[in-house]
């Protein structure tokens, strides 16, 4: 699918849909395995059916041609910067649209965006490009991590991704409660029902850290973990720590990684050290709430 969608202008919505799949069952002589109605109700078409392609957005088109792309019955699905034309309300919407979908019909996505929000999202694994080469390649949640990752982004963007299993809803103060291998962390908003896979992505100059536990709680959130590398940059104030976080489930070491980054000042008058015990503070507000989805 292309990044600008292309549709026949003498046909209305419906019509574009319907042309696929005949074109389709003359093709392969059997019924689909993807509905139509399937795609109608999930990308919210109904709406749009009778209305030709010159009253459409720009968003609007998209979903049409997604649904379209989809009709074809493909046995993967490339994806050429689809979101570029959508609000983030709605990006967050067809980010958890294409989740599920390839859970459900097990079509394996290429999706190529420069958006880290919807690479944090949408990939299990990532490639790395640049100038037209390969230059990295691995799962979402270690790439997120490396140097490379932020020298093609910048440091200032630089995140990690923790999975957690929804625990609670608070409908009163409007926040989520996770479960994060027995540690708990508070998002706002409800991302999932109870019992849901949750992906969040933590900015690394979104995180403080302490050597010792406080007293008095500065954010909602307080995670444990310990230091694995630390990275002092050179002519630069700052410094960069991966920490891995405690399993309290079964007092190990998790293997989910958070990296956060500090001033290089701060590093060496909390005397910290690789292995140390460290105490991870988030605020919610940080959070961003459209760059999370339940999985």
């Amino acid at each position: 699918m292309f990044q600008n969608p292309i549709l026949f202008e003498h046909f209305n919505v419906e019509e574009n849909l319907d042309f696929v799949i005949k074109r389709n069952q003359i093709k392969n002589q059997n019924k689909s395995s993807i509905s139509k109605e399937y795609l109608i109700e999930h990308l919210e078409l109904n709406s749009l059916l009778k209305r030709s392609p010159e009253n459409l957005s720009g968003g609007e088109k998209l979903r049409v041609v997604l649904a379209r792309t989809i009709l074809k019955q493909p046995k993967y699905l490339l994806l050429d910067e689809p979101m570029s034309d959508l609000d983030i309300k709605y990006k967050a919407k067809l980010l958890v649209f294409l989740k599920n979908f390839n859970k459900k019909f097990k079509i394996p996505i290429l999706y190529i965006t420069h958006s880290i929000e919807e690479i944090s999202q949408i990939g299990d694994q990532i490639v790395l490009i640049k100038d037209g080469k390969k230059i990295d390649n691995g799962a979402v949640s270690d790439i997120l991590n490396t140097n490379l990752f932020g020298d093609l982004t910048g440091k200032f963007e630089l995140s990690s991704v923790l999975d957690g299993i929804v625990v609670s809803n608070d409908h009163n103060l409007h926040i989520t409660t996770l479960d994060v291998d027995g540690q708990k962390l508070i998002v706002p908003g409800y991302p999932g029902k109870f019992n849901n896979e949750v992906r969040v992505r933590i900015r690394s100059r979104d995180i403080l850290l302490s050597s010792s536990r406080l007293k008095s709680k500065i954010t909602e959130n307080e995670l444990e973990g310990f230091i694995s590398t630390i990275e002092i940059e050179k002519n630069s104030a700052f410094s960069e720590l991966v920490i891995l976080l405690k399993n309290l489930k079964n007092n190990k070491n998790s293997q989910k990684k958070l990296r956060a980054r500090i001033t290089t000042y701060n590093l060496k008058k909390m005397n910290l050290s690789r292995n140390d015990t460290v105490f991870i503070y988030i605020s919610s507000v940080s959070i961003d709430r459209q760059a999370y989805q339940s999985t």
